[in-house]
């Protein structure tokens, strides 16, 4: 141990730049309306969000064979596909894309599972501009001007498991039945 303080000082580098990995986040959501539960002779829409702390793009959902026994499976389109949002989540900014929504119908009563999928997507990073001097014409608007440069970093994942269910649907209350017409006594 010739150069402790050189120890140190790598030791502290190491450190912060994994502490700034792991404030990165990469992860997805399946929301279903009614909390997965599914009246009988009836369907939900099951959505898939992808989160991250960074822009994304290019996602790849592979779900050519998502089959789920004893449903009818049909993936939405809605024309919103790849349009990306930020959103305030557990207090941090998020960028936030719905991959994709599908419907889903059972055929019978039971517990159904929406299953894992392979998903990959480009996580946009901003790359600084080793630019120094200022462009004569902007001056110091330079930076304002100027069109920031991204570099992909490409991310795989899989999606969680999500379970749905077929329950009775609740009968309705006298104010419900009052103002859909009926005589209640």
């Amino acid at each position: 141990m010739k150069h402790p303080f050189l120890y140190l000082i790598l030791f502290l580098l190491l450190s912060i730049s994994l502490q700034a990995k792991s404030d990165e986040k990469f992860y997805t959501e399946i929301i279903g309306q009614n909390d997965g539960k599914i009246y009988p002779n009836d369907s939900i829409i099951v959505s898939l969000h992808l989160y991250a702390t960074r822009p994304i793009g290019d996602i790849q959902l592979n779900d050519s064979k998502l089959k789920i026994n004893g449903c009818s499976v049909r993936r939405l389109y809605t024309g919103n596909e790849g349009k990306q949002f930020i959103i305030q989540k557990d207090g941090e900014n998020l960028y936030t894309v719905v991959c994709a929504q599908y419907s889903i119908a059972p055929k019978k009563k039971g517990t159904y599972y929406f299953p894992q999928l392979s998903l990959t997507a480009n996580l946009y990073i901003q790359q600084q501009n080793k630019q120094n001097d200022y462009d004569p014409f902007f001056g110091s608007f330079d930076d304002f001007f100027n069109t920031p440069t991204y570099k992909k970093e490409k991310k795989n994942l899989r999606t969680p498991t999500y379970k749905m269910e077929v329950v009775e649907k609740p009968k309705k209350t006298i104010e419900e039945l009052r103002k859909s017409g009926n005589i209640v006594i």
